[in-house]
């Protein structure tokens, strides 16, 4: 039965941005035991015309991916995923702040912490050559019960024990 499924895929152009260029690829890999075919399309007009970077898996549910354009156009994005009654998973907690339905990417608090580390080391004469590329060390899992009822959903007692916050 699984061999039987399709996902189509949804980005802003690889080109542009090159991260979402490879969470695409890893995420192609990632499904390959579980669709037979997966096919990827790039497209530019999404959402009332914006572009968006989005894996949407058989018109059942999405993964929206950051990029400046869908956080700056987050809430259009976010009410068309409503309109159409899609589910979907956003990158970070304001997504789901604003309606989205769950969120998991790391914390940008802590991100924005961690460079303002750096500006400090930097303007006390640290060597820029010489800091270490750091990576997030804090992810936050986000769910909107709010919108988890609109869309008719029911989420696992397990998994809203999981999350850092649960909006109600």
């Amino acid at each position: 039965m699984a061999s039987s499924l399709r996902a189509a895929s949804k980005y802003s152009s690889p080109g542009k941005n090159i991260a979402v260029g490879l969470v695409f690829q890893h995420n192609q890999n990632c499904v390959k035991g579980l669709f037979q075919e997966l096919q990827s399309k790039w497209i530019y007009r999404v959402a009332g015309g914006y572009i968006v970077s989005a894996w949407v898996i058989l018109q059942v549910a999405a993964i929206v991916f950051p990029s400046p354009v869908t956080m700056q156009h987050r809430e259009k994005i976010i009410a068309a995923a409503a309109e159409h009654r899609l589910p979907a998973m956003y990158p970070y907690r304001f997504f789901t702040v604003d309606g989205g339905l769950m969120s998991y990417g790391a914390s940008l608090l802590d991100l924005y912490s961690g460079a303002a580390l750096y500006v400090d080391r930097i303007l006390k004469g640290a060597k820029v050559a010489e800091l270490p590329v750091q990576q997030p060390t804090k992810y936050e899992l986000v769910i909107n019960l709010k919108t988890v009822k609109a869309l008719g959903l029911t989420v696992p007692s397990t998994l809203l024990a999981h999350a850092d916050a649960v909006i109600e």
